[in-house]
């Protein structure tokens, strides 16, 4: 595949996604309280950065080490940043959502 420098991460980033893509607790709520603390996740500028290689990581798991478990852990954390951008980036309002379920 051809790839774009633009579809690299830019390496302030890589820290704080492979944190999240180590994280043992799936929790939405949980996940997002760390997105809340790091904020360029989900910034709109880096939002197409984090999910092509998220979406990278899935194909790999999937076709190359087949790793479901890794793969399925990263569709959640895709899923989360997903409706954050639809509630306009802000994660509170995700969190509000998701505890109050309205």
């Amino acid at each position: 595949r051809n790839l774009d420098k633009s579809d690299f991460l830019r390496p302030p980033l890589a820290p704080i996604v492979h944190h999240v893509c180590c994280m043992n607790n799936l929790n939405p709520v949980k996940m997002l309280l760390y997105l809340k603390e790091h904020q360029e996740i989900v910034d709109p500028t880096n939002r197409l950065q984090v999910r092509r290689t998220l979406d990278r990581i899935i194909d790999k798991q999937f076709k190359e080490s087949v790793n479901e478990v890794m793969a399925l852990k990263i569709h959640c954390i895709l899923c989360i940043l997903e409706e954050v951008e639809k509630r306009s980036n802000d994660v509170d309002a995700t969190i509000k959502h998701l505890l109050i379920g309205r």
